[in-house]
């Protein structure tokens, strides 16, 4: 593909993205213009959740999974765009996405965008009512993936006995705790501690090991927490 075929493709391409869809040919080759490629192996990270967004990207060829704590929860075609919300606002990833096969993408990273808008005031005034369209689409999709976050975690902890979730419950309210934390005095020895919540963390996605302490998945830890907040307290 020519120089030429490959801006026009990146264009159109561009095109596509909802925010982008009423530029006009000269915007979309502005746009175009400031676009990096990027090549990833199967299996490879191109982001990760909790991770600084970097800008938009488009999957020019192969396929990616976006994956929330290491459940798939959707596969990205070729031509579709994502991570758009990091152009708009400072928000950290909500989800990894992970290349299934080699995977070639157009990236308009955020660093090269914010001075392009500086520098074209007339692209910034054509961008602003499609951003905040996207930008109230992109918060209501969030909602809506965390709110099956939080679903899922209930049904994780319903699972659980009592002592259980109450272990579990603890490791996201410290953060990161040792086995007797975790275990308080119950007249068994350390290594016997270690092995119940080996036996947990084997059980459920809940509690993964730390090298000698035991932690709740950064995702699924904001989902406990939203969901200890929003239970009644018990007078006493």
């Amino acid at each position: 593909m020519s120089e030429l075929q490959d801006a026009a493709a990146a264009a159109r391409a561009l095109a596509s993205v909802p925010m982008f869809a009423a530029l006009d040919a000269v915007d979309l080759a502005k746009l175009a213009g400031v676009l990096e490629e990027r090549w990833y192996d199967p299996g490879a990270t191109l982001f990760e959740a909790g991770g600084e967004g970097d800008g938009l990207y488009i999957l020019r060829e192969g396929l990616a999974q976006r994956r929330v704590s290491g459940s798939a929860v959707g596969t990205i075609l070729p031509l579709e765009s994502f991570g758009q919300l990091a152009l708009l606002t400072e928000e950290r990833r909500s989800a990894s996405v992970v290349a299934l096969t080699a995977v070639h993408v157009w990236v308009l990273p955020r660093s090269r965008f914010s001075p392009l808008l500086r520098g074209e005031p007339e692209l910034m005034l054509h961008l602003s009512a499609a951003i905040g369209s996207e930008l109230a689409q992109a918060r209501r999709a969030l909602g809506d993936l965390q709110a099956e976050l939080d679903g899922w975690v209930r049904t994780q902890l319903g699972a659980l006995g009592e002592e259980e979730r109450a272990c579990v419950e603890l490791a996201a309210l410290v953060g990161r705790a040792s086995a007797a934390v975790l275990l308080p005095d119950q007249g068994e020895a350390a290594r016997h501690k270690v092995e119940r919540l080996a036996a947990l963390a084997r059980a459920t996605p809940l509690l993964v090991a730390d090298g000698a302490h035991w932690v709740v998945p950064a995702a699924i830890r904001a989902a406990l927490l939203r969901s200890l907040d929003a239970t009644p307290r018990r007078n006493h």
